[in-house]
């Protein structure tokens, strides 16, 4: 026999406590080890499996609502794009100067720090920046 809990040899014939961990939990024969080993292994599989599955859709629900996600009355000052769709960039510093994400992608305006808007309303009415320009 051996100790559940560690996995040890030095259990008592009469079932009592492990003389290794002196753990009281339940001992099993070594033919159990096996089979809890594949049970284990299979339950590990199905949950990541699963796990990536509803992960996968998650994301795509996401990126579904952020492709959705409107900026009314705001141009993209790289491209010309109005309203801004999916993701608006918004210079910091700069007064009225923002970005869609494929012009933010390409670099423009990397002077200063852009302020990503996700949704509409997350926009700021009106913040303060302190830079100091070279």
């Amino acid at each position: 026999m051996t100790c559940y809990k560690c996995q040890g040899s030095k259990v008592n014939k009469r079932g009592r406590q492990c003389k290794k961990c002196s753990g009281t939990g339940v001992f099993a024969f070594k033919g159990l080890k096996d089979v809890a080993k594949v049970v284990s292994e299979e339950v590990e599989n199905f949950c990541n499996s699963s796990f990536k599955e509803l992960f996968g859709k998650y994301m795509n629900l996401k990126n579904s609502n952020q492709e959705a996600q409107s900026h009314t009355r705001v141009i993209c000052d790289g491209c010309n794009l109005t309203p801004i769709t999916g993701v608006r960039y918004m210079c910091s510093v700069c007064n009225n100067y923002d970005l869609c994400a494929s012009c933010e992608a390409k670099g423009l305006h990397n002077e200063h720090p852009m302020l990503k808007i996700r949704k509409p309303h997350q926009a700021p009415h009106s913040f303060v920046c302190q830079f100091k320009g070279e």
